[in-house]
């Protein structure tokens, strides 16, 4: 088991790395050169280092320090260990990009940036939040504004990202926002193609001695359970224990992470759900 779990953590490292790389790439050799800005504190870095002489990816570093502190207080240590990992590899993949003998831009045309930056950084944010990390940013806060409140991403996202668009269209003229909407509409297709944070799964969670993995589930993801305590093995013959729940996709990765540490032995599956009505509420 514990080799089987190392094996896993170092693909999901290896994956961490690769995508943040990737993710590095499209900003700095399509979104900056064309002068477009990308969301969240991506977005607020590139805006700061357009007008300073600091770099973007210093910028970016230092501008998710709360976040961190706040990710590793309340998130979780590991979810806190992926994210700071992915932060640092675009922080010093940026460093090394702007510094290299690379052209100015591969194109002259911005749609063609627009394009390409929207196709990289979809597909790696999205992978990174699938796996169960972030690229760091405003992820934090509104991580933690729906465990905590139960506040949509989109609530706190989309007020920000309205700012921002704003800010680039006074800053950096009109022409230049118009084609920053084109780019944010585009990396939110692709983005959805591989991860949607408004995705439910429904999980069972079967074996014995769950009072451990139900109280995790409680405390610390912030959903309620159905628990199932007298439920017999068909093959086994034994008693086991089952527990339901319902969570998002981001919820099911953090039970992944931990579940095996709390219990070895439980035998666990999911299913996408179409739709939940009713109870479906954050344990405040």
């Amino acid at each position: 088991m514990f080799k089987l779990k190392k094996q896993s953590m170092i693909v999901k490292i290896s994956l961490i790395i690769i995508l943040s790389i990737i993710y590095a790439f499209g900003v700095t050799c399509f979104l900056q050169p064309s002068n477009l800005v990308s969301m969240g504190l991506t977005g607020v870095a590139q805006l700061v280092s357009h007008f300073s002489a600091i770099s973007f990816g210093v910028i970016y570093l230092v501008l998710n320090i709360p976040g961190i502190i706040l990710s590793f207080c309340k998130l979780g240590k590991r979810f806190t260990f992926y994210s700071v990992l992915s932060i640092l590899v675009v922080t010093l993949t940026s460093e090394i990009l702007s510094n290299a003998s690379l052209p100015a831009s591969f194109t002259d045309e911005r749609i063609v940036n627009c394009f390409f930056a929207a196709a990289i950084m979809g597909f790696s944010l999205g992978g990174l939040l699938k796996i169960g990390a972030s690229s760091g940013g405003f992820d934090f806060y509104c991580l933690y504004a729906f465990k905590k409140f139960g506040i949509p991403f989109s609530y706190i996202n989309m007020p920000i990202n309205l700012l921002i668009v704003a800010v680039s269209g006074f800053v950096l003229g009109i022409e230049t926002m118009l084609f920053t909407i084109i780019y944010i509409f585009i990396r939110e297709i692709i983005l959805n193609l591989f991860y949607t944070n408004n995705q439910k799964v429904n999980v069972w969670i079967i074996g014995e001695h769950l009072d451990s993995v139900a109280d995790y589930i409680h405390k610390n993801i912030g959903r309620g359970t159905s628990i199932f305590k007298e439920v017999r093995g068909g093959y086994t013959n034994s008693n086991k224990e089952v527990i339901m729940v319902v969570l998002n996709v981001v919820q099911f990765a953090m039970l992944k992470e931990e579940i095996y540490n709390i219990n070895p032995n439980v035998f666990i599956f999911a299913n996408k759900t179409y739709d939940v009505i009713g109870n479906y509420r954050v344990n405040k």
